[in-house]
């Protein structure tokens, strides 16, 4: 699926999207014996862009929010909690793009999660079809709210980082994040109180 949205005249494309774009300008160029740019020209316009040139610029305002997901830390907030964030210190950036750059590996986590009532301890994949699956993700995800980490926390295990989050973010926010996603990896944060990750030396983090 190729994910476009548009801001005001402008469209934006996420960089998934754009290696799917890709490989069809291939497949088209093959079947057609045209040459490659002639392929990303047809392709672009095939899908409501004017030019090729334009698909390369919508991508950049992606761009932020995808290197965040492969490199940074996302925390992950209900809709709710988040209504009740008031971050003087800015350690946070809330992210808009990020339910669509996330959308796939949140996917992927949330349907092998235990089901909560299930005597089996099945996960969520195990018990519902797949159109039941993305009927009750759609509702996941779109209770959530996205914020980026504006620093870097280098030198611990990706537990011990979120666990230091907490800590720092408990002085400047009400309530914590649901859950973290660092590097890609999701961590939950019941995870991280009930296995009591002290790896807590604030010595890296902002002055707070």
């Amino acid at each position: 699926m190729i994910t476009k949205i548009i801001r005001g005249n402008t469209a934006h494309i996420d960089s998934s999207s754009v290696s799917k774009l890709k490989a069809q300008a291939k497949k088209l160029k093959r079947a057609e014996n045209i040459t490659h740019t002639e392929a990303l020209e047809q392709v672009a316009k095939k899908f409501g862009f004017d030019n090729w040139h334009q698909v390369i610029d919508g991508n950049k305002i992606f761009q932020e929010t995808e290197r965040c997901l492969n490199h940074g830390i996302f925390a992950v907030f209900n809709l709710e909690d988040a209504i009740e964030i008031f971050d003087t210190k800015l350690y946070l950036t809330e992210d808009d793009l990020a339910e669509v750059v996330i959308h796939d590996a949140y996917y992927q986590y949330f349907i092998h999660l235990i089901e909560e009532d299930d005597e089996d301890n099945r996960q969520l994949k195990d018990i519902y079809t797949e159109e039941e699956l993305k009927e009750i993700f759609d509702n996941e995800i779109s209770s959530k709210k996205f914020y980026r980490i504006n620093f870097m926390i280098p030198g611990l295990s990706d537990e011990g980082a979120c666990y230091s989050l907490n800590t720092l973010l408990d002085k400047a926010i009400v309530k914590l994040p649901e859950l973290y996603i660092v590097k890609g990896k999701f961590v939950e944060n019941d995870y991280i109180f009930d296995n009591e990750w002290f790896e807590d030396d604030e010595s890296y983090l902002p002055e707070h």
